[in-house]
This record gives structure tokens, sequence and C-alpha cells, in this order.
């Protein structure tokens, strides 16, 4: 789940990693235009494939050059597309901000983002 990733992520900011100097990013990747997802397309469950719809598809190349450049950039939370910037505002929890602009982003956008995600949660429920 993404809170105990985030536990995970956080746990591993300790000062033995950070003397280091050991990053530690968590990369919450998106669907993933692959050979794989092909295959995992024909047996989805019919909920997930409900969820996967309103998302967008990346490519490999997309997904593994914003991994990489986020990991390069120190960002504890890797996410992609707007998706993926509600997810990591939503469950950054206490990992510092990258930027006084992101942590500025995330207080002010974590109730509309909430709200969102309430809404969404009823509309699939």
């Amino acid at each position: 789940s993404p809170r105990s990733a985030n536990f995970e992520a956080e746990y591993l900011r300790r000062p033995e990693t950070i003397r280091r100097r050991v990053g530690v990013s968590l990369v919450l990747p998106p669907d993933t235009d692959t050979p794989l997802l092909a295959r995992e397309n024909v047996h989805k469950p019919v909920e997930t494939r409900r969820i996967s719809e309103g998302t967008a598809l990346f490519s490999a190349e997309a997904v593994a050059r914003a991994t990489v450049d986020g990991m390069v950039a120190g960002q504890q939370l890797v996410g992609f597309g707007l998706d993926g910037f509600m997810l990591n505002t939503l469950t950054v929890g206490l990992l510092p901000s990258n930027s006084f602009a992101e942590g500025a982003a995330g207080l002010f956008l974590w109730p509309l983002f909430r709200l969102i995600g309430f809404g969404y949660t009823m509309y699939h429920d």
C-alpha cells in the first residue's frame, strides 16, 4: 500500500543512509505500454479494468526517463502524470518537500485532492 511503502521510504532516510549519501526513491509507475501489460489486460478483473480506463498509458521510455530523472533530483516519491502528482500529494506523510513550492502545493491542494479521491471512490463503489 502507498502508506506502508511511504513509511519504508521514510525509514530508509535514516542518518546512516544520509551520512553515506544513499538516496531512496519510491517509484509509483503508471500503466506502462509493455508486452507484460498487454498480457495482463487479457485476464484483468473487471474492477481493475475500470480503474485503468481513466488513466493514461505511458511509454516504457517515458517511465524510465522520469524514474531516473526523479532519482537524480533526489525525489523521494516519483509519480507520473496528474494521477501520480495527486497520489504523491495525498500520501507524502512526513517526508520533507523537495522545494517550498512542492510543500505549499501539497498544503493547499491536499483538501481538494482528498475530495476528488472521495468522489472517485464513491463512483467506483
